[in-house]
Protein backbone atom coordinates (compact mmCIF):
# COMPACT_ATOMS: atom_id res chain seq x y z
CA UNK A 1 0.00 0.00 0.00
CA UNK A 2 1.69 3.54 -1.51
CA UNK A 3 0.89 6.05 1.48
CA UNK A 4 1.75 8.87 -0.50
CA UNK A 5 -0.80 7.59 -3.51
CA UNK A 6 -3.44 8.29 -0.73
CA UNK A 7 -2.78 11.59 -0.20
CA UNK A 8 -1.79 12.59 -3.92
CA UNK A 9 -4.90 11.33 -5.18
CA UNK A 10 -6.46 13.72 -3.08
CA UNK A 11 -4.80 16.73 -4.68
CA UNK A 12 -7.07 17.91 -7.31
CA UNK A 13 -6.10 21.47 -9.43
CA UNK A 14 -9.20 22.80 -7.13
CA UNK A 15 -7.80 21.81 -3.88
CA UNK A 16 -4.21 22.65 -5.26
CA UNK A 17 -5.72 26.40 -5.64
CA UNK A 18 -7.44 26.30 -2.43
CA UNK A 19 -4.13 25.82 -0.35
CA UNK A 20 -2.19 27.80 -2.64
CA UNK A 21 -4.20 31.00 -1.97
CA UNK A 22 -4.09 29.96 1.80
CA UNK A 23 -0.77 30.37 2.14
CA UNK A 24 -0.25 33.35 -0.41
CA UNK A 25 1.70 31.55 -3.59
CA UNK A 26 1.27 30.23 -6.88
CA UNK A 27 -0.42 27.04 -7.37
CA UNK A 28 2.79 25.36 -9.42
CA UNK A 29 4.81 26.54 -6.72
CA UNK A 30 2.46 24.50 -3.87
CA UNK A 31 1.78 21.49 -5.58
CA UNK A 32 5.71 21.21 -6.09
CA UNK A 33 6.06 22.01 -2.14
CA UNK A 34 3.51 19.49 -1.46
CA UNK A 35 5.01 17.00 -3.39
CA UNK A 36 7.97 17.62 -1.09
CA UNK A 37 6.42 17.98 2.35
CA UNK A 38 4.72 14.67 2.33
CA UNK A 39 7.69 12.47 1.39
CA UNK A 40 9.69 14.46 3.74
CA UNK A 41 7.16 13.44 6.87
CA UNK A 42 6.52 10.25 5.77
CA UNK A 43 10.00 10.07 5.43
CA UNK A 44 10.94 10.83 9.19
CA UNK A 45 8.21 8.75 10.43
CA UNK A 46 9.73 5.77 8.84
CA UNK A 47 13.21 6.92 9.94
CA UNK A 48 11.94 7.49 13.76
CA UNK A 49 10.02 4.05 13.94
CA UNK A 50 13.25 2.36 12.12
CA UNK A 51 15.87 3.96 14.80
CA UNK A 52 14.38 2.55 17.67
CA UNK A 53 11.32 0.57 19.24
CA UNK A 54 10.25 3.43 21.51
CA UNK A 55 10.37 5.61 18.43
CA UNK A 56 8.00 3.36 16.74
CA UNK A 57 5.62 3.21 19.69
CA UNK A 58 5.85 7.10 20.47
CA UNK A 59 4.65 7.25 16.39
CA UNK A 60 1.83 4.54 16.92
CA UNK A 61 0.71 6.26 20.52
CA UNK A 62 0.36 9.60 19.06
CA UNK A 63 -2.12 7.83 15.89
CA UNK A 64 -4.29 6.73 18.71
CA UNK A 65 -4.03 9.70 20.78
CA UNK A 66 -5.39 11.41 17.84
CA UNK A 67 -8.04 9.05 16.91
CA UNK A 68 -9.69 9.20 20.36
CA UNK A 69 -9.65 13.51 20.23
CA UNK A 70 -11.06 13.49 16.89
CA UNK A 71 -7.61 15.51 16.16
CA UNK A 72 -6.40 13.91 13.00
CA UNK A 73 -8.26 13.65 9.63
CA UNK A 74 -7.71 11.66 5.94
CA UNK A 75 -9.64 14.18 4.38
CA UNK A 76 -7.46 17.14 2.80
CA UNK A 77 -10.88 19.27 2.43
CA UNK A 78 -11.12 19.12 6.65
CA UNK A 79 -7.53 19.48 6.63
CA UNK A 80 -7.99 23.19 4.95
CA UNK A 81 -11.02 24.32 6.21
CA UNK A 82 -10.86 23.77 9.97
CA UNK A 83 -8.35 20.94 11.15
CA UNK A 84 -5.90 20.84 14.63
CA UNK A 85 -5.31 24.49 15.79
CA UNK A 86 -2.05 26.16 15.09
CA UNK A 87 -0.39 24.92 18.52
CA UNK A 88 -1.58 21.47 18.49
CA UNK A 89 -0.12 21.26 14.42
CA UNK A 90 3.52 22.87 15.72
CA UNK A 91 3.62 20.35 18.44
CA UNK A 92 3.07 17.08 15.91
CA UNK A 93 5.67 18.99 13.30
CA UNK A 94 7.88 19.30 16.51
CA UNK A 95 7.19 15.44 16.77
CA UNK A 96 7.50 14.25 13.28
CA UNK A 97 10.95 16.89 12.40
CA UNK A 98 12.15 17.67 16.43
CA UNK A 99 15.05 19.84 15.09
CA UNK A 100 14.82 19.25 11.58
CA UNK A 101 11.68 20.82 10.88
CA UNK A 102 13.86 24.32 10.40
CA UNK A 103 16.42 22.89 7.43
CA UNK A 104 13.68 20.63 6.10
CA UNK A 105 11.51 23.87 5.63
CA UNK A 106 14.22 25.48 4.20
CA UNK A 107 15.12 22.79 2.18
CA UNK A 108 11.22 22.89 0.48
CA UNK A 109 11.63 27.24 0.70
CA UNK A 110 15.01 27.37 -2.02
CA UNK A 111 13.81 23.91 -3.99
CA UNK A 112 10.34 25.47 -4.83
CA UNK A 113 10.75 28.81 -4.60
CA UNK A 114 8.60 29.89 -1.85
CA UNK A 115 8.89 31.27 1.59
CA UNK A 116 10.09 29.47 4.25
CA UNK A 117 7.36 30.79 6.28
CA UNK A 118 4.84 29.07 3.69
CA UNK A 119 6.89 25.98 3.75
CA UNK A 120 6.40 25.97 7.33
CA UNK A 121 2.59 26.55 6.81
CA UNK A 122 2.49 23.73 4.05
CA UNK A 123 4.23 21.21 6.55
CA UNK A 124 1.81 21.96 9.30
CA UNK A 125 -1.23 21.18 6.77
CA UNK A 126 0.31 17.98 5.86
CA UNK A 127 1.25 16.52 8.91
CA UNK A 128 -2.54 15.90 10.72
CA UNK A 129 -3.55 14.83 7.16
CA UNK A 130 -0.59 11.92 7.04
CA UNK A 131 -1.15 11.30 10.41
CA UNK A 132 -5.09 10.54 9.77
CA UNK A 133 -4.68 8.65 6.81
CA UNK A 134 -1.91 5.88 9.07
CA UNK A 135 -4.73 6.28 11.18
CA UNK A 136 -7.19 5.30 9.17
CA UNK A 137 -5.03 2.17 7.78
CA UNK A 138 -4.10 1.32 11.55
CA UNK A 139 -7.73 1.21 12.35
CA UNK A 140 -9.37 -0.54 9.09
CA UNK A 141 -7.08 -3.53 9.44
CA UNK A 142 -6.77 -3.52 12.97
CA UNK A 143 -3.16 -2.80 12.81
CA UNK A 144 -1.23 -3.08 16.43
CA UNK A 145 2.42 -1.36 16.65
CA UNK A 146 4.43 -3.85 15.33
CA UNK A 147 1.99 -3.75 11.73
CA UNK A 148 2.48 0.03 12.10
CA UNK A 149 6.42 -0.86 11.97
CA UNK A 150 5.64 -3.04 9.31
CA UNK A 151 3.54 -0.78 7.53
CA UNK A 152 6.06 2.03 7.66
CA UNK A 153 8.39 -0.12 6.49
CA UNK A 154 6.97 -1.10 3.63
CA UNK A 155 7.36 2.86 2.28
CA UNK A 156 10.71 3.08 1.85
CA UNK A 157 10.76 1.72 -1.98
CA UNK A 158 7.92 4.38 -2.47
CA UNK A 159 10.03 7.08 -0.47
CA UNK A 160 13.12 6.39 -3.31
CA UNK A 161 11.84 7.99 -5.85
CA UNK A 162 10.21 11.13 -3.51
CA UNK A 163 12.71 12.30 -2.00
CA UNK A 164 15.61 14.06 -3.01
CA UNK A 165 18.54 12.93 -2.07
CA UNK A 166 19.94 15.90 -0.37
CA UNK A 167 16.73 16.15 1.90
CA UNK A 168 16.73 12.48 2.57
CA UNK A 169 20.62 12.99 4.07
CA UNK A 170 18.85 15.96 6.26
CA UNK A 171 16.45 13.96 7.54
CA UNK A 172 19.06 11.05 8.25
CA UNK A 173 17.65 8.32 6.12
CA UNK A 174 19.78 8.58 3.42
CA UNK A 175 21.28 4.70 4.29
CA UNK A 176 18.01 3.78 4.73
CA UNK A 177 16.51 4.75 1.57
CA UNK A 178 19.44 3.40 -0.52
CA UNK A 179 19.93 0.27 1.56
CA UNK A 180 23.68 0.83 2.78
CA UNK A 181 23.05 -0.96 6.15
CA UNK A 182 25.19 -4.33 5.25
CA UNK A 183 28.53 -4.49 6.69
CA UNK A 184 30.89 -2.58 4.80
CA UNK A 185 33.07 -4.23 1.91
CA UNK A 186 36.39 -3.44 3.94
CA UNK A 187 34.45 -5.79 6.96
CA UNK A 188 33.54 -8.42 4.63
CA UNK A 189 37.28 -8.64 2.93
CA UNK A 190 38.98 -8.47 6.38
CA UNK A 191 37.22 -11.85 7.43
CA UNK A 192 39.31 -15.06 6.54
CA UNK A 193 37.74 -17.54 4.36
CA UNK A 194 36.99 -20.85 5.82
CA UNK A 195 37.37 -24.75 4.20
CA UNK A 196 36.31 -27.85 5.71
CA UNK A 197 39.14 -30.59 6.78
CA UNK A 198 38.59 -34.08 8.44
CA UNK A 199 35.65 -34.49 10.64
CA UNK A 200 36.54 -34.29 14.44
CA UNK A 201 33.47 -36.67 16.04
CA UNK A 202 31.56 -38.71 12.92
CA UNK A 203 28.66 -38.68 15.90
CA UNK A 204 28.34 -34.62 15.82
CA UNK A 205 29.52 -34.01 12.18
CA UNK A 206 31.49 -31.37 13.56
CA UNK A 207 34.07 -30.02 11.32
CA UNK A 208 37.50 -28.57 11.72
CA UNK A 209 38.00 -25.36 9.78
CA UNK A 210 41.51 -23.87 8.87
CA UNK A 211 41.55 -20.34 7.00
CA UNK A 212 41.99 -20.83 3.24
CA UNK A 213 45.44 -18.95 1.96
CA UNK A 214 45.13 -16.75 -0.96
CA UNK A 215 45.86 -18.31 -4.25
CA UNK A 216 49.71 -18.80 -5.92
CA UNK A 217 52.53 -21.18 -4.74
CA UNK A 218 53.90 -22.97 -2.01
CA UNK A 219 56.92 -23.45 -0.17
CA UNK A 220 60.18 -22.25 -1.39
CA UNK A 221 58.70 -20.70 -4.33
CA UNK A 222 56.13 -18.30 -2.62
CA UNK A 223 59.46 -16.37 -1.45
CA UNK A 224 61.31 -16.15 -4.67
CA UNK A 225 59.96 -12.57 -5.27
CA UNK A 226 61.74 -10.94 -1.58
CA UNK A 227 65.06 -10.68 -3.04
CA UNK A 228 63.80 -8.78 -6.34
CA UNK A 229 61.53 -6.59 -3.92
CA UNK A 230 64.35 -5.56 -1.95
CA UNK A 231 66.89 -5.03 -4.87
CA UNK A 232 64.24 -2.87 -6.45
CA UNK A 233 63.50 -0.90 -2.47
CA UNK A 234 67.32 -0.60 -2.54
CA UNK A 235 66.96 1.08 -6.19
CA UNK A 236 64.41 3.36 -5.20
CA UNK A 237 66.08 4.54 -2.50
CA UNK A 238 69.79 5.07 -4.14
CA UNK A 239 67.19 7.05 -6.61
CA UNK A 240 65.67 9.81 -4.53
CA UNK A 241 68.94 10.46 -2.57
CA UNK A 242 70.21 11.25 -6.18
CA UNK A 243 67.86 13.86 -7.00
CA UNK A 244 67.29 17.28 -6.94
CA UNK A 245 65.35 18.13 -3.55
CA UNK A 246 61.95 19.61 -5.00
CA UNK A 247 60.90 20.90 -1.40
CA UNK A 248 58.85 23.67 -0.64
CA UNK A 249 58.12 24.19 -4.43
CA UNK A 250 58.94 23.41 -8.01
CA UNK A 251 61.48 21.84 -8.39
CA UNK A 252 64.86 24.06 -10.39
CA UNK A 253 66.66 23.31 -13.42
CA UNK A 254 70.44 25.46 -12.99
CA UNK A 255 72.10 26.64 -16.52
CA UNK A 256 75.43 27.61 -16.99
CA UNK A 257 76.58 30.34 -19.38
CA UNK A 258 78.90 29.85 -21.58
CA UNK A 259 81.87 32.22 -22.24
CA UNK A 260 81.89 33.86 -18.64
CA UNK A 261 84.79 33.47 -16.36
CA UNK A 262 82.44 31.89 -13.67
CA UNK A 263 79.27 30.20 -13.85
CA UNK A 264 76.40 32.36 -14.19
CA UNK A 265 73.32 29.94 -12.67
CA UNK A 266 69.63 30.87 -13.24
CA UNK A 267 67.03 29.61 -11.75
CA UNK A 268 64.46 28.11 -14.40
CA UNK A 269 61.07 26.23 -12.95
CA UNK A 270 60.98 22.50 -14.30
CA UNK A 271 57.23 21.87 -15.27
CA UNK A 272 56.00 19.15 -12.61
CA UNK A 273 52.55 17.80 -13.21
CA UNK A 274 51.91 17.52 -9.28
CA UNK A 275 52.00 21.53 -9.01
CA UNK A 276 48.58 22.44 -7.92
CA UNK A 277 46.68 25.07 -9.68
CA UNK A 278 46.62 28.63 -8.25
CA UNK A 279 43.30 30.12 -6.61
CA UNK A 280 41.90 32.21 -9.52
CA UNK A 281 43.13 35.95 -8.83
CA UNK A 282 40.26 37.88 -7.53
CA UNK A 283 41.44 40.85 -10.34
CA UNK A 284 39.93 38.24 -12.87
CA UNK A 285 36.58 37.59 -11.43
CA UNK A 286 33.61 39.46 -12.15
CA UNK A 287 30.40 40.19 -10.14
CA UNK A 288 29.08 43.36 -12.29
CA UNK A 289 26.63 40.96 -14.27
CA UNK A 290 25.10 39.56 -11.21
CA UNK A 291 21.93 40.58 -9.64
CA UNK A 292 22.35 40.75 -6.02
CA UNK A 293 20.45 42.40 -3.79
CA UNK A 294 22.81 45.41 -2.02
CA UNK A 295 24.03 44.65 1.40
CA UNK A 296 23.07 40.92 0.77
CA UNK A 297 24.56 37.67 1.85
CA UNK A 298 25.41 37.10 -1.80
CA UNK A 299 26.81 41.06 -2.54
CA UNK A 300 28.95 40.81 0.88
CA UNK A 301 30.01 37.16 -0.23
CA UNK A 302 30.92 38.87 -3.79
CA UNK A 303 32.96 41.84 -2.27
CA UNK A 304 34.74 39.65 0.20
CA UNK A 305 35.82 37.06 -2.65
CA UNK A 306 37.04 40.47 -4.91
CA UNK A 307 38.70 42.13 -1.96
CA UNK A 308 40.28 38.96 -0.71
CA UNK A 309 38.98 39.49 2.57
CA UNK A 310 38.71 35.82 3.84
CA UNK A 311 38.22 36.82 7.08
CA UNK A 312 35.08 38.18 6.65
CA UNK A 313 31.38 36.19 8.40
CA UNK A 314 28.57 36.97 6.23
CA UNK A 315 25.35 36.41 8.28
CA UNK A 316 22.89 34.43 6.27
CA UNK A 317 20.01 36.58 8.13
CA UNK A 318 16.27 36.25 7.40
CA UNK A 319 14.90 33.90 5.27
CA UNK A 320 17.43 32.35 3.35
CA UNK A 321 15.38 31.31 -0.17
CA UNK A 322 16.44 34.13 -2.05
CA UNK A 323 20.07 34.38 -0.64
CA UNK A 324 20.47 30.64 -1.67
CA UNK A 325 19.99 31.40 -5.36
CA UNK A 326 22.39 34.61 -5.69
CA UNK A 327 25.34 32.89 -3.57
CA UNK A 328 25.08 30.16 -6.13
CA UNK A 329 25.54 32.45 -8.54
CA UNK A 330 28.46 34.16 -7.28
CA UNK A 331 30.07 30.42 -6.93
CA UNK A 332 29.32 29.89 -10.06
CA UNK A 333 31.22 33.39 -10.82
CA UNK A 334 33.85 32.03 -9.29
CA UNK A 335 34.67 28.44 -9.36
CA UNK A 336 37.60 27.94 -7.17
CA UNK A 337 36.21 29.65 -4.09
CA UNK A 338 35.52 27.20 -1.14
CA UNK A 339 32.80 28.41 1.82
CA UNK A 340 32.06 26.77 4.84
CA UNK A 341 28.84 27.25 6.12
CA UNK A 342 27.79 27.52 10.26
CA UNK A 343 24.63 26.79 11.44
CA UNK A 344 22.92 27.34 15.22
CA UNK A 345 20.57 25.46 16.98
CA UNK A 346 19.63 23.63 20.62
CA UNK A 347 22.63 21.72 19.92
CA UNK A 348 25.44 20.98 17.49
CA UNK A 349 23.98 18.29 15.76
CA UNK A 350 20.80 21.01 15.16
CA UNK A 351 23.27 23.53 14.00
CA UNK A 352 24.67 21.25 11.50
CA UNK A 353 21.85 20.39 10.34
CA UNK A 354 20.44 23.59 9.36
CA UNK A 355 23.38 24.23 7.80
CA UNK A 356 23.86 21.28 5.68
CA UNK A 357 19.69 22.05 4.40
CA UNK A 358 21.39 25.38 2.84
CA UNK A 359 24.25 23.33 1.77
CA UNK A 360 21.92 20.84 0.11
CA UNK A 361 20.37 23.67 -1.70
CA UNK A 362 22.81 25.60 -3.07
CA UNK A 363 23.98 21.32 -4.33
CA UNK A 364 20.52 21.45 -6.20
CA UNK A 365 21.19 24.69 -7.68
CA UNK A 366 25.01 23.06 -9.20
CA UNK A 367 27.47 24.06 -7.05
CA UNK A 368 29.69 21.26 -6.58
CA UNK A 369 29.62 19.33 -2.75
CA UNK A 370 33.26 19.48 -2.92
CA UNK A 371 33.40 23.38 -2.38
CA UNK A 372 31.20 23.38 0.45
CA UNK A 373 31.75 22.55 4.12
CA UNK A 374 29.55 22.76 6.93
CA UNK A 375 29.69 22.68 10.53
CA UNK A 376 27.49 22.88 13.97
CA UNK A 377 27.11 25.16 16.94
CA UNK A 378 24.94 25.82 19.83
CA UNK A 379 23.58 28.84 19.87
CA UNK A 380 20.30 31.12 18.65
CA UNK A 381 22.43 32.83 15.96
CA UNK A 382 21.81 33.00 11.99
CA UNK A 383 23.42 30.68 9.60
CA UNK A 384 26.58 32.07 8.63
CA UNK A 385 29.06 31.64 5.48
CA UNK A 386 32.69 32.10 5.65
CA UNK A 387 35.82 32.11 2.74
CA UNK A 388 38.15 29.11 2.91
CA UNK A 389 41.22 28.14 1.22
Amino acid sequence: MNILSLIQNQLSSQTIGQISNAVGEGQEQTKSALSTAFPALLGSLVGKANASPSGLSEVFNTIKQGQLQGGWTDAIGQAISGGPPPAARQSLLSLILGSKLGPVADFIASRCGIREGSATSLLGMAAPLLMGTLGKQVSSQGLGEAGLGQLLSSQTNYLKDAIPSGLANTLGIGNLLSGTQAPTASARSAEPAYRETSYRDPASRETDREPVQASGGGGILKWAWVPLLLALGAWFVASRMNRPSDVGGTPERTAVTAGSGQDSRTATPIPDSRTVAPVQSPRTLDFSSLSLTPGGAADNLAKSIASGNWNNTIELSGSTTGSVREISSVLSAAPTVKVRITGRGDTEEAGLSRANAIKNALVASGISESRIMTSGQTGTGVPTINLMR
